[in-house]
């Protein structure tokens, strides 16, 4: 239980719903939802929160800070779901083309700066002699990714086989 100026108790839970005009279950579908937006859409919606934290304290005075914070930042992420799964189907489609193009570079942008670490192919450089024993043996791709698998707990399908013994050779 809060409170607020009045110094009456107050459900928070309630105040929240209030605010946000969501209930508990749409929350965790929110931020269910926040855990797959890039980085910089998650930087943004707090951005937004803090927005909302600076205009709302007189709408809603002796509400906590965190509390209004975390209301913005709720409401952010259902604005941010709006744009990219509903305003596309609704008659105000202009209101987020904004927002919408947004997200999308977000997201192109962090599929851009993922790089693979190479973690695979150190492990599997460390077995070449071998593979590439194996294949002058006359070994198929498939067995020697099968042969890495069973061995040495490594799973590589067969192309990627193939592509390291023609790098290293």
């Amino acid at each position: 239980m809060g409170t607020v100026e009045t110094g009456k108790p107050v459900n928070i839970d309630m105040l929240v719903d209030q605010i946000t005009r969501t209930d508990d279950a749409e929350r965790n579908k929110l931020f269910k939802y926040a855990a797959t937006l890039p980085d910089v859409s998650r930087r943004k919606a707090m951005a937004a929160a803090t927005d909302f934290f600076y205009a709302s304290r007189a709408k809603w005075p002796g509400t906590s800070k965190v509390l209004l914070f975390y209301s913005g930042f709720v409401i952010a992420l259902k604005d941010f779901h709006y744009a990219k799964h509903m305003a596309v189907k609704r008659k105000d489609t202009e209101k987020h083309v904004g927002m919408m193009e947004g997200l999308l570079d977000d997201k192109f942008k962090s599929i851009v700066h993922r790089r693979r670490s190479g973690l695979k192919k150190n492990k599997i450089c460390v077995y070449l002699a071998e593979i590439k024993e194996a294949r002058r043996k006359n070994m198929s791709f498939q067995g020697i990714a099968d042969w890495l698998l069973e061995e040495h707990r490594l799973k590589v399908s067969k192309e990627y086989v193939r592509r390291i013994i023609n790098e290293n050779n």
